[in-house]
């Protein structure tokens, strides 16, 4: 047998031919790997979406109140007619607090120079003046020893903060009409003040409207009665 003989010219030729051939079984084997039939691939991974922080809900800013604080001159004849006259006061007050706008306070008995001294004492309270009077011309008390509070009125005075000056006023009689509840003759009782008769039925009807007038002059909107 004849063996073959390589030149030795030859053999940088065969180890580049051995190389390639190697290279190209690697890359054979890798391309034929696959996932075993019937098992899954891999799940991708769970992409996370960045979500946009809550929107915070706008708050209604509170709406500031107007402070008032309510006196109140009762004429000493009406204590002879009426026994708690100064009720007048407080059913005044109790209708204003009815108002969201208002802040309403009370205070001790005062007379018109006094009022004003406690509204120039104030840098934002307006000072209500409340008079419980009757008529010179016809008195309370009646020759037959009767109350007669026809011509009784309650006049009222707003008094400016700092100033004292007044911003409004007016007077009402018993004996007139009042814009919300008939009051003259027609003694109709507001189903929310339960117990009030006679004569307290009268001033109660003069408070709730002298209150409404209160509010009207400081462009507040006066609430139902009894709502």
């Amino acid at each position: 047998m004849r063996r073959m003989r390589v030149k030795s010219s030859s053999l940088p030729a065969v180890a580049f031919l051995l190389v390639f051939l190697m290279a190209q079984g690697a890359v054979e084997a890798q391309s034929g790997r696959r996932n075993p039939k019937g098992s899954p691939s891999p799940p991708a991974p769970p992409t996370q979406t960045e979500q946009a922080p809550p929107t915070p809900q706008a708050r209604i800013p509170a709406q500031p109140q107007i402070p008032l604080l309510v006196l109140i001159d009762v004429s000493q004849n009406l204590y002879f007619a009426i026994p708690l006259p100064e009720r007048v006061q407080t059913w005044v007050a109790n209708r204003l607090r009815e108002s969201s706008a208002l802040s309403v306070m009370e205070g001790d008995g005062a007379n018109r120079s006094e009022a004003i001294k406690r509204a120039k004492a104030s840098k934002e309270t307006f000072v209500i003046f409340l008079q419980l009077e009757e008529s010179a011309a016809s008195p309370v008390i009646s020759r037959q020893g009767r109350p007669n509070l026809d011509d009784v009125r309650i006049g009222y005075t707003i008094f400016a903060p700092v100033t004292g000056k007044a911003q409004s006023s007016g007077v009402f009689y018993m004996n007139q009409e009042s814009s919300i509840i008939g009051i003259g003759r027609g003694r109709t009782l507001p189903v929310c003040y339960p117990g009030v008769r006679g004569n307290d039925l009268l001033l109660l009807k003069g408070s709730l409207e002298v209150a409404s007038r209160i509010m009207s002059a400081l462009n507040v909107t006066a609430p139902p009665v009894c709502q």
